[in-house]
């Protein structure tokens, strides 16, 4: 999925993104389109049942475990430079979630607001 996303391919279907002639090379040679798809449809990132009484007071309820792990990870395996900034970036998102925004003005009217904690020294 990550790679789908620095491909900005999140539209196009599985098929063509793994296609022979015209997909990628990278993704087929992660993972074949019939695992890959297999995982998406079984993978799940918290508990079902108790996601509902998690989303009223936490909007991230479905993927927050998931999340702070990852934040764990980095905090534990990467080293801050003094030249580090907090950006703001906008990304393109059609999905239903009550975090996206509607900016009229913008290219792609809906979309999520991340704040980086960006690092200008290069590891």
């Amino acid at each position: 999925m990550l790679l789908r996303s620095i491909f900005k391919s999140q539209r196009e279907p599985s098929e063509s993104l793994w296609s022979g002639e015209y997909g990628c090379n990278i993704l087929r040679a992660t993972v074949p389109l019939h695992p890959f798809k297999l995982l998406l449809r079984l993978m799940r990132f918290d508990d079902r049942k108790a996601r509902e009484k998690r989303r009223s007071w936490d909007r991230f309820a479905p993927i927050r475990a998931l999340f702070e792990k990852l934040n764990k990870h980095f905090q534990e395996n990467y080293t801050l430079s003094e030249h580090v900034t907090i950006d703001e970036t906008l990304r393109k998102f059609r999905g239903h979630c009550k975090v996206s925004l509607y900016m009229h003005p913008k290219p792609g009217k809906y979309v999520i607001l991340f704040r980086v904690l960006a690092d200008a020294k290069a590891p």
